[in-house]
């Protein structure tokens, strides 16, 4: 046949570059970032084409591995580029210093890309060689032999290996062993071949030499830098080249006549395949192994992958005779190729957390063209018109929205803003968007294009934040003691009115470092300040002290002294400064008064020994005057034992970091403050939306266990509320009417506008609830409210640091730290800790099929179940995405499987609905580790579960496996 025919016969067979913005987008790259494919396909496509789809895929793995870095569009082009270029350069250099001649064909079956080396060969241009224009130096002889060769492996989507003639530079015909694979996506989706070729003339011409001479065939052999083997059906070797024997570092001795199962081929691959079954499918289907890639073993127990081309010999009746293999090795292919599979996967998981859409605004069509992610942020299934767009904006920011794309089709300077958005169901979200001018290769402006993120969880948090920051402004500034910021060095950061008052300094001599605490403490409290920092910095907390501090205008204030430190900053600590003044007063003047008694005392015994008669007549006089003396003694005893009462009590509180132990401290040290008076604090419990009893003293049961705030008038008006013998019909219900008080005093404990609790006395004698009992509880609730506050302040922070917020479990933070405890306590006692890594199967389906909702809605249900399974000694953590980690103290390893199974059943045998819709069956898969018989680390023990785990995903999936690597146990 002429050129010119196999010309015609080609010509309709058009190049095509198969592009990376259709499936082939999807399945590398995800829905969320098809548009950055495109972004990726338009720069390819200004440039030389890269035509290998491993190169593709790196260059989207590395865009997509960076993309949380990239601040602009311009930088995304910039970064785009480069990307570009260096995968060229290494594709380039790769191909083109290969020992072989490279094509790679479309769906079309016409070649698109020859490596360097196939030019040389030819002495043509890649315009010239494209498309048919390589059949132009194929031997006329060799052509329809070739063609069909290659058109029905084509069409059959089969390997395939041929000889043919080909013309080089210098007009010679040299053969060509031509070795053609097909091309397939991820997900098995064909994309067209790629074949290599090597330059058999001599091995051709040889090979006719062979059948005259053995010893022309074994000298042809040994000079060819490819694995030669020869081996009979039943597997052992009969021959191999020189350079089969360096390659594997088998001598000759060692491997003819032995096995190749003893030799070069393992029993089984890494991966589980069952080689042994694979050469006995040789031996019976040659025919099916014209060319297979497979796992060998070199001698030094050295995994290789070698691409073997099989030729089988049958004897003159057709039976097999031998299989002569040649092979090349590939180990640093398919080390690339896992290289890849594992970016792909952290692709993958990178897509769904990154929620970053591209858009693209047409001005002269009106057209808008969106990415998957946006659609999904807006819950909508097509893309909208310009229109429909702004009516999704909040009315409150679309003519700020509108100004900034006016503001940027006038200057062409990109911009950024966040604004309010209505999702296709209604919900609000918030989206962050960063709008730039398109501009065509004219510099003229066609219109707009951007990114945008939905940022709502993070308003979400911010809000939460500034909510919570409000709330503790609130109760710092409106604290009844003075409350400051200060570091060790001596500085004072902050500090609220109360304590600038009690000090006499402004803000602005605050602001300006005139207020320093270790410059207003005189010398002698300096050794306590000192040793109250050491005990904070070793333990975290110290005991209140008092010390005293140097007005503004010199005079000394005696405080009592509390510090925490602020979590995260070791070196500030947040200090409450009460006044002490006051009592100091009433200490002063106890003392003055029992002085001037004492003084009183002496004069009357004096007057009484030298006046004896007026004495006697007035004694009545006398006796009302020491009565009344007395009475104003006893009172300011009194009241100095209330006032030392109310600082020990404060002192506890600001000590105390759980509820129950605040209101422990009440119930201690309330008998001696109201004496022959019952009392009872109840606890607001949110959740359940009732009072719930902590504590009691005295003899009198007053309160019922649990009531409803509308049980109490105090709660329903806001105030302490007093009831007497007189008013007995307006005792409160949540009293209990089997003992009912003669007077009630109920007193809601509330900070910063939220009810707390509630604070009841009562007494079952009338007259005992005086009006000065009345002051002093209201106090007493005064205190115990802001402590309970502060408490429940803390609780919700540290309960944020080490929670899961949407799975309500434990975060990975907080397992270290369990583990670590866990395991110094199972060292010391000898006890065995259980760990069970946990995978939610086919995760990625409910992500992509019914949006991250549903996702979420799974694993808040897996948290559920986990946290309604374990005892109260273990903990389950969420580890990272879908996968939980629980940990068994004092558990065996058997009993961990038994755990782990009854889990397994327990999730499997749950019907999960999301929105209405059953989602099925969820199961999981679960490996089980067990400390020590794993290892003696956190991190030995979590791995161990973690590949257990991986296990299980590999044997199907749904099942429980144990790690398989035990250490010794002294």
């Amino acid at each position: 046949m002429r050129v010119s025919d196999k010309n015609s016969r080609l010509h309709s067979y058009q190049y095509q570059l198969y592009p990376l913005v259709n499936g082939g987008s999807q399945n590398y790259m995800g829905d969320e970032h098809q548009d950055i494919g495109k972004v990726i396909a338009k720069l390819e496509t200004s440039k030389e084409v890269v035509a290998n789809l491993k190169l593709q895929t790196f260059l989207r793995s590395a865009f997509l591995s960076e993309a949380s870095h990239i601040n602009s569009g311009e930088d995304v082009g910039k970064f785009l580029e480069a990307i570009l270029q260096e995968g060229e350069e290494m594709f380039n250099y790769l191909a083109n210093h290969a020992p072989v001649l490279i094509w790679i064909a479309g769906l079309d079956k016409g070649c698109f890309y020859f490596n360097q080396p196939w030019l040389n060969f030819t002495g043509r241009t890649l315009e010239q060689e494209q498309g048919n224009g390589w059949a132009e130096g194929v031997h006329p002889d060799d052509f329809d032999r070739c063609w069909q060769t290659y058109v029905e492996a084509f069409d059959a989507r089969q390997p395939f290996t041929m000889e043919y003639r080909l013309r080089n530079r210098g007009g010679e015909y040299r053969w060509l062993l031509d070795n053609g694979v097909p091309r397939l996506a991820p997900d098995g989706e064909f994309l067209g071949y790629i074949g290599s070729c090597i330059d058999i003339t001599e091995r051709y011409e040889a090979r006719q030499a062979i059948e005259e001479s053995e010893e022309k065939y074994r000298s042809l052999v040994e000079s060819i830098n490819t694995i030669i083997v020869r081996w009979l059906p039943t597997g052992e070797i009969t021959f191999a080249n020189e350079y089969c024997h360096n390659f594997f570092g088998f001598s000759k001795e060692e491997m003819v006549g032995k096995s190749v199962f003893d030799t070069i081929v393992p029993r089984t691959s890494s991966s589980g395949q069952n080689l042994e079954a694979m050469v006995a499918d040789i031996c019976r289907n040659p025919e099916n192994y014209k060319y297979n890639e497979n796992e060998n073993v070199r001698k030094n127990g050295d995994r290789v992958w070698v691409a073997w081309t099989n030729e089988p010999i049958f004897d003159s009746q057709g039976n097999l005779l031998e299989i002569l293999g040649s092979g090349i090795d590939i180990t640093s292919r398919k080390l690339a190729e896992e290289q890849l599979r594992q970016r792909e996967a952290e692709l993958s998981e990178a897509q769904s957390l990154a929620k970053l859409g591209t858009w693209k605004f047409l001005s002269g069509s009106g057209e808008i063209q969106w990415s998957e992610e946006i659609l999904r942020m807006f819950g909508l299934e097509h893309p909208p018109s310009y229109e429909e767009l702004t009516a999704s904006i909040h009315p409150g920011d679309r003519q700020r929205h509108d100004e900034v794309v006016q503001s940027v089709l006038e200057s062409q300077n990109s911009q950024d803003l966040v604004y309010r958005f209505f999702r296709q169901d209604g919900s609000q979200g918030w989206l962050w968007a960063k709008i730039e001018a398109l501009v065509n290769g004219a510099g003229e402006m066609i219109g707009l294009h951007g990114v945008a993120m939905d940022v709502t969880e993070q308003k979400s948090v911010e809000t939460a934040l500034q909510d919570s920051e409000s709330r503790f402004r609130k109760v710092f500034e409106s604290a009844v003691v003075g409350m400051m910021f200060a570091n060790i060095n001596g500085q004072i950061t902050e500090a609220n009115d109360c304590l600038l008052k009690m000090l006499g300094y402004t803000r602005k001599e605050l602001e300006a470092g005139l207020m320093r605490w270790d410059q207003i403490t005189p010398p002698e409290y300096k050794s306590q300040d000192l040793e109250a920092i050491e005990n904070l910095r070793i333990y975290g907390f110290t005991k209140p002290w008092e010390k005293e501090y140097y007005h503004k205008n010199g005079r000394r204030v005696p405080i009592l002294m509390g510090a925490s430190p602020f979590e995260g900053e070791p070196d500030l600590t947040i200090c409450v400064v009460v006044p002490m003044e006051e009592q100091k007063k009433a200490l002063y003047q106890r003392d003055r008064i029992e002085a001037e008694l004492e003084k009183l005392n002496a004069k009357l015994e004096q007057r009484v020994l030298e006046r004896t008669q007026a004495l006697a007549e007035s004694q009545e006089q006398v006796n009302r005057v020491n009565e009344q003396l007395a009475q104003r003694l006893e009172e300011l005893k009194r009241r100095n034992q209330e006032m030392e009462l109310l600082s020990t009590l404060n002192q506890y509180l600001q000590s105390c970091v759980v509820v129950a132990d605040a209101c422990a401290s009440l119930a201690a040290l309330a008998p001696p403050l109201f004496p022959n008076i019952a009392g009872t604090i109840s606890i607001f419990d949110s959740t359940a939306n009732y009072f719930e009893q902590v504590k009691t003293w005295g003899n009198l049961a007053c309160s019922e266990p649990l009531f409803n705030g509308t049980d109490c008038w105090a709660l329903r008006l806001g105030q302490p509320h007093l009831v007497g013998v007189q008013q007995h019909d307006l005792l409160c219900s949540h009293l209990n009417p089997e003992c009912l008080p003669q007077e009630s005093l109920c007193i809601p404990l509330i900070a910063q506008g939220e009810t707390l609790g509630l604070l009841n006395l009562c007494s079952d004698r009338a007259g005992v609830i005086s009006s000065d009992q009345q002051q002093l509880a209201k106090a007493v609730a005064e205190q115990v409210s802001l402590a309970i506050a502060n408490i429940k302040l803390r609780e919700r922070l540290e309960n944020q640091s080490i929670r899961d917020p949407l799975t309500g479990l434990f975060n990975r933070r907080y397992l270290e730290q369990f583990f670590l405890q866990e395991i110094g306590r199972a060292k010391r006692y000898n006890h065995s800790i259980g760990v069970i890594m946990g995978d939610i199967d086919h995760f990625k389906q409910f992500n992509d099929q019914l949006g991250h909702d549903a996702g979420d809605h799974v694993l808040k249900t897996i948290g559920r179940i986990l946290q309604s399974n374990i005892r109260g000694s273990d903990i389950a953590c969420r580890y990272g995405g879908e996968e939980m980690t629980i940990v068994l103290p004092q558990t065996s390893l058997e009993d961990t499987l038994v755990k782990a199974e009854s889990l397994r059943q327990a999730i499997a045998s749950m019907e999960v609905e999301y929105k209405g819709k059953e989602l099925g069956t969820l199961t999981v898969s679960l490996g089980v580790a067990c400390y020590p018989n794993h290892g003696e680390t956190m991190v030995n023990i979590i791995q161990a579960a973690d590949r257990a785990l991986y296990q299980a995903k590999a044997a199907g999936r749904n099942r429980v496996v144990m790690a398989d690597e035990v250490f010794p146990v002294n």
